[in-house]
């Protein structure tokens, strides 16, 4: 037996019975998400990331010892 309770985009939390015993859990909402995810203000961010990422690489494989640049 499962309760509803404040329904959210983000999901909700229920309240669920087993052996007479009550708990509560999340139950995260369905897919796919409404309003749909805007992933173009994402790009350019995730863009500079890989970028940073590159440069970490590209000086740690220059240094003699990178675990101790880490």
């Amino acid at each position: 037996m499962t309760e509803e309770r404040e329904p959210s985009r983000f999901g909700q939390k229920v309240t669920i019975s087993t052996a007479e015993e009550k708990a509560e859990a999340f139950a995260p909402p369905g897919l796919p998400p409404i309003p749909a995810l805007r992933m173009d203000r994402l790009y350019r961010r995730l863009e500079n990331a890989n970028r940073a990422l590159g440069r970490l690489e590209g000086v740690t494989s220059i240094r003699p010892d990178t675990p101790l640049f880490l």
